[in-house]
């Protein structure tokens, strides 16, 4: 007897939801896709399977259960099991400056934290902050104020934010950006702000809402796929910039 045909053999995709998982007891959100697959030819039971992208990473999680909720639950364990352990590792190890950042003098370097370094670019007058990965809302909260610190400091009228790297940014810090650190950095004396996104992912996405929350601000934000034009873009700080992209 022949293999049976067509529906009987095909997974269709339910639905997509977006699904809160706790890393390190803050909630993140990652968008999980469902499938109801066909009946086991042993039993004929039905199951089904979750599978979501852990945010910059872009590592995918597949999980099964008997129900839709059982398999989306199952995939929520599996998430914050694998991305914990990955920051883990991380955290292990010593924090360093990436080669292509150029410093060449210790005194030019702020801070430098597993999750973050921020330094001073001499070339081309602005702090520049090199985000490595997850950092909770209270290294977040804190690095972004020592980003202004050093902006103080140096009085730097320009700042290149690398967030191709940077993950775990809430919700409740997207707006304590918008309403606490922004007015703080117009009264610093930014004048731009270039941010360096992912090419795609939801890292791209992340940073994306981050800046869409500042507003109407005093200061320029432009954002760009490669480090050199932001440098670029930010080290012409003195020259006039119309509008925000």
């Amino acid at each position: 007897m022949g293999q049976p045909e067509g529906r009987w053999w095909t997974a269709y995709r339910v639905g997509v939801t977006s699904m809160v998982v706790e890393i390190y007891g803050e909630p993140q959100t990652v968008e999980a896709q469902t499938y109801h697959l066909p009946p086991s030819r042993r039993d004929g039971t039905n199951s089904w399977r979750a599978e979501g992208v852990i945010p910059v990473a872009e590592i995918t999680l597949a999980a099964f259960g008997a129900t839709e909720e059982d398999a989306l639950q199952r995939l929520r364990e599996d998430v914050t099991t694998s991305w914990e352990a990955r920051i883990q590792k991380q955290r292990a190890q010593p924090p360093t400056l990436a080669e292509e950042l150029g410093i060449t003098t210790p005194d030019d370097v702020h801070a430098n934290e597993s999750w973050v370094s921020i330094h001073w670019d001499r070339e081309r007058g602005c702090i520049h902050a090199d985000w490595k990965g997850y950092a909770n809302s209270v290294e977040f909260r804190a690095s972004t104020m020592k980003i202004l610190e050093a902006i103080r400091e140096r009085s730097a009228g320009g700042l290149v934010s690398d967030n191709r790297r940077l993950e775990g940014v809430t919700e409740r810090d997207q707006l304590w950006l918008r309403d606490s650190w922004v007015p703080e950095a117009v009264t610093a004396g930014v004048r731009r702000i270039a941010v360096i996104l992912p090419h795609h992912g939801l890292g791209k996405v992340a940073s994306e809402e981050i800046i869409s929350r500042f507003g109407k601000t005093e200061f320029v934000t432009r954002t760009f796929e490669s480090l050199d034009e932001g440098k670029a873009w930010v080290g012409a700080v003195d020259e006039p910039a119309q509008g925000t992209a």
